[in-house]
């Protein structure tokens, strides 16, 4: 039809039409807690899938089918005794840890201020009922522990309560963004609502606290009013101590909130303990859970038929659930039998001294002592679990979710500390009448045996936390013992030193503690954690084992010397080998099928408590956007160091899978990393196999492994070292051919690294300035070319900075987290050893001097922190002037010249590029001469200027005595002449200090050393200071100049103004 439309152009405005209607009511609020006027007829899933955005009007203040299974919020606050007030706390948690925090606050709370309290998991209460809230006449106050969790999103329980604030936005605004406007803002949903925040994240990721503070700043938007100031905890550092500082000030704040007086810490303490719950014994009960991680259902085992020929670990019966869940997931996790286990290392060992210590006198087959060394086995497993019948779907890169039990004999320990003597009892917890918090959740599957939630559902080795100890001091029975337990659990650096660093847990304290006699109620609740869920790269690919899924875990086992709790005695610590709660449990299922325990998985009548069978462990599937590009011809580059290999090596399968299937392939390269070829290369030979195949096969791939050794070099290689030696060809796959770049692996250190090398790549290679690199790194990230699956390793302690000289500083715990390794490299070293460095150092440091240097640095101390002096400050000076130290050897060379009346040489110390420092002695002074480049002809101005005022201060008789200075410009003074070397140059200067020997005689000496090597700087930061000085006093006159012409500026005619009608109402006149 001419001049008209066809079918097709009206099909395609028809489409375009519904997509726009649809993004329009997306941003307007769809959401799981989507509350529409024609919710009753909106599906919530579609095929278990969630039901596409239909269009309506949203209500705030109406539940929707998501929420409609839930709890009603305003049902149950209606059951609260108000007393002073009413506080609701929601917490946002993964791994516990949130919820452990909200749960001690609002105990504490609610015993210093006398108001009744509600605990909220917001994945079992329907929190849009918070829109509008109402509180009847109650003073309520509502707060917010969330956890950040992966790459600034929230936490499973807290998804739905999340979309539904942030009216279904995703992701959310960081505090840098402009929030839109939207129909809750219009409404002001929360206004009046009385809240606090408390953040929970960690530094070493880019999105540190963001869900925390999204939420902050989302409430008061609409309407709420914040209660104190906003909380944040960094898990990478101390959390805990982050917590305690705000919680005094929080509870201060929420007492003004309620107008009430709380209780002091010291008044608390005294008080005595109110458990949560207590224990009562069920021996008739018809349903007991025995390790099951759901509160759905009891599970129970029997027996079927053995398919298992051709695995490597044979077991002695195969089980098959009874009544098995349709979904499973992180509530209801699928019990996955392990089909094949190996071990991945060869031979490797970490060796550790403990001088002067009480070796431990255990000595399994995993460790060997000899002397004062300890030798603990190294091991990494390659396990593979059966997923068929379960339904679960994973994709390449995803993570899967294990549920580990604790070992026989750590549970064992733990009820003969508790004088515990039939663990086959079968209990349940009921509230303690005086308990305020009569609402709160059981903490795991009831009722159960004692062995079971010993096992399977409490984590017996997490260290004490500081404020458990007040809580068993108050069922110390011996008073020294009390006070020992109160003095620990109030002085923070004794905690750390005893219970922290000496990794404690409950039986560990408990056996040093013989007089504490704590009620069954609160160990289980209060005193031990649930046992988390740990998530693990999966190193299977979908495409090639759909039934079948892979994991690769190194085994956490370590030493330490661990110092008696109970007194302060010069007593010898002893050393204890740790071990991780989930490594050491893959450990055990991976040995059980090699010894092969025949009865191990065998019992007599499945029809009562059975555990679950030795070789089945709970998992769940998580997935991740850690994916492979859908374009197979796109380049793709892997980091991953250690256990960060895992995800890649169901990279370059799949990668291979696809070239194999006829499909071209993209570069594939894969930079790896570990200690020692021979011991611990993971996956060496399979990929050196893959490699040939696509050889042999002359597939269509550039399949290339590099990998970087650590130890098996006198200079030590890391992933970023290889990076750099191939950036040729990195910068054309990444930034010619736009391939893909991932990293798995430490965050704290080796992810940093990497992307410090990529940022060097982009300005030696592709010619960036530094500003440039930094932004073409984030604009791969934000196109979704840069991905990361990192973690960080509280175990250990790598701290890498450079000061303004160039000096770099390094401290590490390369062996054991005990022992502090603290490295310097100076560029200037060779010379200022020539001069007695090393006899200075020697005589600072003593014991902690001398040893082996750390490759790449020229000078180590070696700090073993369990061995410190009771009086820790002179160390602790005399280490952050090791720099000092050092520099101070061409100065006391000097001193001593003089003071014997000799003339030393011309002693140069070239400490920074094209600037150095000269020290000569005469018989009656010391001559000392800075050379130093002025960035640029203002700089040198400044500079002159300043010196002046050097020259002038020595008129004044209070300071006749100083130094003499002198300045002089590209000429060098008659001290240097004749030195080669010197640059000839109009940017240079030189600043001579003449010092006699009453400037440095006797204690004068120490002093003069400090502060003339803190010259240049001291010089260079006042000519910036002046600079800054002066520009902002130019920008002030300038705005006050642009103000007098803005006054300036003519008036509109009489005719053009606009005017007012007494009605108010606007008018110009035509």
């Amino acid at each position: 039809m001419e001049n008209g439309m066809d079918m097709a152009d009206l099909v395609i405005l028809a489409s375009i039409a519904v997509l726009t209607a649809g993004f329009f009511a997306w941003r307007n609020g769809c959401s799981v807690f989507g509350l529409f006027d024609n919710a009753d007829k909106t599906p919530s899933s579609v095929n278990g899938k969630a039901a596409p955005p239909t269009t309506g009007t949203m209500s705030l203040d109406k539940a929707t089918p998501a929420s409609s299974s839930k709890k009603s919020l305003i049902k149950e606050a209606s059951a609260l005794t108000n007393g002073n007030g009413r506080l609701f706390v929601i917490f946002g948690s993964q791994t516990g840890t949130a919820e452990d925090l909200a749960t001690r606050f609002v105990k504490e709370a609610s015993d210093a201020l006398g108001i009744s309290a509600l605990i909220c998991d917001p994945e079992e209460y329907d929190l849009s009922e918070l829109a509008n809230w109402r509180s009847d006449g109650h003073k309520d106050l509502f707060g917010f522990f969330f956890s950040t969790y992966g790459e600034g999103e929230p936490t499973d329980n807290a998804a739905d309560f999340y979309t539904w604030l942030m009216s279904g936005k995703g992701i959310g605004l960081d505090d840098t963004e402009t929030d839109e406007e939207d129909a809750m803002v219009e409404s002001q949903a929360l206004a009046g609502l009385g809240y606090f925040v408390f953040a929970l994240g960690n530094k070493t990721y880019e999105h540190y606290n963001a869900i925390g503070r999204r939420i902050d700043k989302r409430i008061t938007k609409l309407g709420g009013m914040r209660v104190g100031e906003r909380g944040e905890g960094d898990d990478d550092k101390s959390l805990e101590e982050d917590f305690l500082a705000w919680k005094s000030n929080m509870i201060a704040a929420i007492a003004k909130y309620y107008g009430v007086n709380a209780t002091s810490s010291k008044s608390m303490r005294d008080c005595p303990h109110v458990p949560v719950f207590d224990v009562v014994s069920v021996p008739d009960a018809e349903s007991v859970f025995s390790g099951e991680h759901s509160a759905s259902h009891v599970r129970t085992w029997t027996p079927s038929g053995s398919d298992l020929d051709g695995f490597e670990i044979l077991f002695n019966q195969v089980y098959k659930e009874n009544k098995p869940a349709t979904v499973f997931d992180a509530k209801h996790p699928f019990y996955s039998r392990i089909v094949a286990s190996k071990t991945l290392f060869h031979k490797a060992y970490d060796t550790i001294e403990f001088s002067g210590k009480q070796m431990t006198t255990d000595n399994p087959p995993f460790w060997t002592v000899s002397g004062s060394k300890i030798s603990i086995q190294r091991e990494c497993y390659h396990m593979e679990f059966d997923l068929t019948g379960s339904g679960l779907v994973y994709h390449t890169g995803d993570h899967v979710g294990v549920w580990a039990d604790n070992n026989p004999v750590t549970v064992n320990r733990l009820a003969a500390a508790l004088d515990i003597k039939d663990l086959d009892r079968v209990i349940d917890l009921i509230p303690h009448p005086n308990n305020p918090l009569q609402n709160t959740k059981k903490p795991f599957p009831l009722p159960c045996t004692l062995r079971a939630a010993f096992t399977y559902y409490l984590d017996l080795s997490e260290v004490l936390k500081q404020y458990h100890l007040e809580t068993l001091g108050k069922y110390a029975s011996d008073e020294s013992e009390k006070q020992r337990l109160f003095e620990l659990s109030e002085d923070r650096q004794k905690y750390v030193d005893i219970v922290q660093n000496g990794c404690k847990n409950l039986a560990e304290i408990l056996e040093e503690f013989k007089s504490v006699k704590v009620p069954l109620g609160v160990v289980l609740f209060e005193l031990l954690s649930r046992v988390a869920v740990r998530y693990y790269s999966i190193s299977s690919s979908s495409a090639e084992t759909p039934e079948k899924l892979t994991i690769t875990a190194v085994l956490v086992r370590y030493a330490i010397a661990s110092a008696p709790a109970l007194s302060d005695s010069k007593q010898k610590s002893k050393v204890v080998v740790k071990e991780g709660l989930a490594t050491s449990c893959l450990q055990r299922k991976h040995l059980s099928g090699i010894i092969g325990d025949t009865n191990i998985d065998s019992f007599a009548d499945t029809d009562k408590h059975c555990s679950v069978p030795t070789h089945y462990l709970p998992i769940c599937i998580r997935t991740s956007t850690f994916r492979l590009p859908a374009d197979t011809t796109t380049p793709v580059m892997m980091v991953g160091p250690g256990t960060g290999v895992a995800p890649f090596r169901a990279f370059v399968i799949e990668r291979v899978l696809a070239a194999k299937q006829g499909k071209v392939v993209g570069s594939t390269w894969l930079f790896n990393g570990c200690r020692r070829k021979a011991e611990d290369d993971l996956y060496h030979e399979e990929f050196a196999k893959l490699q040939q195949m696509c050889k042999t096969e002359n597939l269509k791939i550039d399949l290339r492994i590099h990998t970087a050794y650590s130890r098996d070099t006198a200079q030590k290689v890391y992933v970023q070292h290889l990076l750099a030696q191939h950036s040729d060809e990195i910068w054309d796959l990444l930034y010619t051919r736009r391939g893909y770049f991932y990293i798995c692996g430490d965050a704290k250190y080796m992810a940093h690294d990497v992307s410090k090398a990529l940022g060097t790549i982009a300005e030696k290679t592709g010619g960036m300035a530094e500003e440039g690199g930094k932004q073409w790194l984030k604009d791969i990230k934000t196109s979704g070319r840069y991905f990361e699956d990192v973690w960080s390793d509280p175990e250990r302690c790598q701290i890498t900075l450079a000061d303004f000289d160039g000096v770099i500083y390094r401290i590490s715990t390369p062996e054991s987290k005990t022992v502090l390794l603290i490295s310097v490299a100076i560029r200037c070293y060779a010379e200022l050893e020539r001069y007695g460095a090393a006899s200075i150092l020697k005589r600072e440091y003593g014991q902690y001097f001398g040893g082996s240097t750390e490759p790449g640095y020229d000078v180590s101390l070696t700090i073993d922190l369990t061995t410190l002096p009771t009086d820790r400050e002179p160390l602790i000076r005399a280490i952050s002037l090791l720099k000092r130290n050092i520099m101070a050897a061409a100065f006391e060379a000097a001193f001593v010249a003089q003071q014997e009346g000799r003339e030393s040489e011309l002693m140069a110390i070239h400490y920074r590029d094209d600037e150095a420092i000269y020290v000569k002695a005469l018989p009656d002074r010391v001559t000392v001469i800075f050379s130093t480049e002025f960035k640029d002809e203002t700089d040198k101005i400044y500079g002159k200027v300043f010196l002046q005022e050097f020259v002038d201060a020595r008129r004044q008789p209070s300071i006749q005595n100083a130094p003499q200075v002198l300045y002089s410009a590209r000429e060098p003074p008659l001290e240097l002449r004749g030195v080669s070397g010197l640059k000839d140059s109009n940017t240079v200067g030189y600043v001579t200090f003449v010092l006699f020997p009453r400037h440095f005689h006797g204690a004068n000496a120490y002093d003069a050393i400090s502060r003339i090597q803190l010259f240049r700087d001291y010089f260079h930061f006042h000519i910036k200071a002046s600079k800054a000085y002066m520009h902002s006093r130019m920008r002030a006159r300038v705005d006050n100049f642009l103000k007098v012409l803005n006054r300036a500026k003519p008036e509109k005619p009489d005719d053009q103004k606009e005017k007012k009608t007494a009605s108010g109402k606007s008018f110009k006149r035509s």
